[in-house]
Formats: structure tokens, sequence, C-alpha cells
């Protein structure tokens, strides 16, 4: 025995536990040199989908990377620069996330870098003088779990691209970093292409610029409470619900307003009771024909505290004034389709069969069909969702197959295939979902038009996207 090796016949016997740590130890090795993609990203993304288009801030047209939990980066894609770098998250609030009006999605924590202001912006040099060239979004592409964006820079005929990949870093002594890699081509001689504001400038090469920010360590926090944004709960559970789908507070519109429910029923107990069942079961007549959804998963201290809130809004001027003037109350009616009811009948030309099941419940944005007979489904979500569905022809929900073939988009409402290519319809861009490596999930999310002006107004969907002859034609709606 030596050094606790076991010497038998000229053979060395290692105990066992040596034997296992030998072997871990060579499988870890075999799995860096082998195994292990240099150029493949295998770090941490804290969400799902990591990259995501939407409203940030009050600002329409932004893409958010949620790079690492120590850094979330948002970039201005109509200006094709950097928004903010900060460490914290996103309130996904708004109605394609929690139904809520007049709301859209912020960023909540402490911030690295902000350029609210806009200051930074693309810059030619050409001949001693400075030009500033249109900068174009032309989407982004994912590659190793890591993405570039795609920028053209356009000017007197010229047109420069760009390609930027955002990465999350450490400095040797541990701080939060992001680098930044450019590389550009289609560059005219003699022209040199940077990014400036009025106190920085940093130029790129002809090749490749890699660019690194660190940052002091910043402390971690909590999204802010949304109950704290209102002066009464009721109106927070209101706007959590679907309430102001079909009311608003002070004019009709598919229902009374607020002002006008509080007018007609005092505040009583016996009112009170009767507004919570109201509310809780649905139905119609009350107000005329048009059905009132029922809320089943409200429960009843939610529901009593919206109706609290509701008739606290009572005019002090009595109706007799001819300031409010209460509607007729109308014969109840039985529940219309459309409104929960059951479908009561169906043209013989037409064939009903459920496509979602218990794991797959979409809020279906748009609808089409890819050539080899599978349907796309685009998703009204939080992920802003394109899935692929085969089997949809047997009928049999249990023989679907579902698969995600795109997210992150923003509020996509429509989508075509055209030529066997998918072109889906979002919020403020027409984008073509390009699938390099045959895997049937997209790898490209190309810019094919962004063009139309936008506010970030929650009412600007845009949706109903048709092909024919070689154009595509939206429906663009307005701010109210």
């Amino acid at each position: 025995m030596i050094n606790g090796v076991e010497k038998k016949s000229g053979l060395i016997t290692v105990p066992f536990f040596q034997t296992f740590r030998v072997f871990i130890f060579i499988s870890l090795l075999v799995f860096f040199l082998f195994g292990c993609d240099s150029k493949t990203f295998h770090g941490y993304r804290p969400m799902d989908p990591w990259a995501f288009r939407s409203v940030l801030d009050k600002k329409p047209r932004m893409l958010t990377l949620a790079l690492d939990s120590n850094l979330f980066l948002s970039y201005d894609l109509a200006r094709c620069t950097v928004y903010k770098a900060w460490k914290g998250g996103v309130t996904l609030e708004g109605a394609p996330y929690t139904d809520k009006k007049n709301v859209q999605p912020t960023s909540w924590g402490k911030s690295y870098f902000t350029d609210s202001l806009g200051r930074f912006q693309w810059v030619v040099r050409v001949a001693g003088k400075e030009i500033f060239p249109k900068a174009i979004s032309k989407g982004y592409s994912f590659e190793r779990n890591q993405i570039t964006l795609l920028y053209e820079l356009v000017f007197s005929g010229d047109t420069i691209l760009v390609n930027e990949r955002p990465e999350f870093v450490r400095s040797e002594n541990g701080k939060p970093g992001l680098e930044r890699v450019f590389k550009i081509s289609n560059v005219p001689d003699g022209m040199v292409i940077s990014l400036k504001s009025s106190d920085s400038t940093f130029t790129l090469n002809d090749n490749e610029t890699v660019v690194r920010h660190y940052y002091q360590p910043l402390p971690s926090s909590r999204p802010p409470k949304l109950e704290a944004e209102y002066d009464h709960r009721g109106r927070y559970f209101i706007e959590k619900s679907d309430c102001l789908t079909c009311h608003e507070l002070d004019k009709k519109t598919v229902g009374p307003s607020f002002i006008e429910i509080a007018a007609r029923y005092p505040s009583e107990k016996t009112a009170v009771q009767y507004l919570i069942r109201k509310v809780r079961d649905g139905g119609t007549g009350a107000w005329g024909n048009i059905a009132m959804n029922p809320h089943p998963n409200l429960a009843e201290n939610e529901i009593k505290t919206m109706v609290d809130y509701i008739l606290a809004l009572r005019p002090s001027t009595d109706s007799s004034d001819g300031q409010l003037q209460q509607t007729k109350v109308e014969e109840k009616q039985n529940l219309k389709p459309g409104f929960g009811a059951p479908l009561e009948s169906l043209h013989p030309s037409y064939v009903v069969s459920t496509l979602h099941n218990k794991n797959f419940k979409p809020r279906v944005g748009g609808l089409a069909f890819l050539p080899d007979g599978r349907l796309l489904v685009t998703t009204w979500d939080t992920s802003g969702s394109v899935y692929a569905l085969s089997n949809v022809e047997t009928g049999d929900s249990s023989k679907i197959v579902v698969k995600r073939i795109a997210s992150g988009l923003a509020e996509p409402l429509g989508i075509e295939v055209v030529d066997g290519e998918i072109y889906v319809l979002q919020k403020q861009e027409l984008t073509h979902l390009v699938d390099n490596d045959g895997d049937d999930v997209t790898d490209v999310y190309e810019s094919v038009c962004n063009s139309w002006g936008v506010t970030a107004d929650f009412h600007e969907f845009a949706f109903g996207l048709v092909y024919k002859d070689g154009y595509f034609y939206a429906t663009l709606s307005m701010a109210m």
C-alpha cells in the first residue's frame, strides 16, 4: 500500500472514489474539447422570449433584449440606436398582456445608461464633411443563441450595411458590462462611419469593431406594485379584468358608462349585492339586449371593491335636471351566439373542428395555411408567437402537433403565406420570417416595411394582412 494506491502483481489498482474522479475529469475534458462550440453563447437568458418587440416607455418601435438578469437592453428601431441599458425588467402591461387599456409596457429597475433624448445618431464623414444618413432597421437574426441587429444607413444614393451583435459580459474584476460587435459593409472608399453624441464618438473599423462598456454593479430591485398606481383598488381590479372592453368612465360604448351605472343604482346594500351578482353571472336586459359576459373567476371581494368604486362615481346632480337620463330597462332576452352561448346552427357548407386542447389555448390573432397543409396561428399575448399545427385535417385535437416557430412579436394580428414564405403583420411592422437551417424555427426576422407613422397609443393595431398581385394590404387603426 503506497499513498492509498494498492499494488498487486505488477498492476496498479485505484480505489473506486479515485476512479470516479478520474472518469469525471476525463469526461469534462472530452466535453470541452469536442462537445462545446466555442462560438455558441451558453449563458442564461432570464426570459422566454428573451428578445421581443413592443411599445416601451411610450416609445413605439422598440426591441428589448433580456441578455442577463444583470442586463436588459432596449433598442429604438426607429433610430437604430440603444435607448437604455438597465438592471431590472419590463412590466408587460396593456391590452395583449393583461387586457388593460390606456397602458403599455414600461421598464423598471436601475439604469446603467439611458438615451431618452436620442442624443446618439449615426454619422458618415466624407471629404471632411459630416452627413447624417437615414437609419433603417432591416430586422434581426439569431445564431447560436445570440442576436444580430441589421441596419441600413441610406444617403445620397448610397446604402451602407451595419450588423450589430450585443452581449452581456463581465470585466476581470467582475463588473457587469455590455459588448457590442459591429460589422460594416458596402462602404465607399474614403467614408468613415461613426456613432456620435454630444459628448462621445466611436468610429467603426472597416471589418469588425468591438466596443465594451463596464458599469458599476447595481443593487437588485423589484417590479412596482401595480395597485399602487391607482387611487382606488376597485379601479385596479377593473383594469385587471375585461370591463374596459365594453365600458368607459364617462361615455357609453358597447355598454353604459360607469357614471351612468352609478347614477342608476343607489349605494345601498341591496344594490351592491345585485351588482355583484350581475358582474359575476353576466346576462342581458338591464341596459338593452347587449349581453354582459360572466366573470366566474373574479373573487367576490374583488367584485365588491369594483362595485364600490363605480358607485362612488355617482354624480351629485339629480337625473331629473336633465343632465343624466336613465336608460329604459328592456325585457330580458336569451343569449345570442358570440356572448358565451353555444352555436345554434351551422351552414351545411361548413364543418367545425376543435383545434385547441388543455395545453394549447391560443389567443388567435391570425390564421394561414402552409403549402404542406399545416396551419399557422399567431397569438395576441405576452409571447407574441407563431405556431405551426400539424394534423389539423383530422379534426381530432388529440392528434394535433403544435410547434412554436417564432416569438417575441408585437401584437401579430395578420399573417400570409406567399410562395411558401411566411409574412407576419406586427403592430408596427410587416415582417418576413426566414428559416435558414430547415428546423422550422425562425432564424431571421426580416423587416419588409416599417415606414408608416405610429405613436405609443394602444389603439394603433395593424391587422387584416392580405397579399394580391405583388402587393401586401393591411388595415391600420388610429389613436382615438
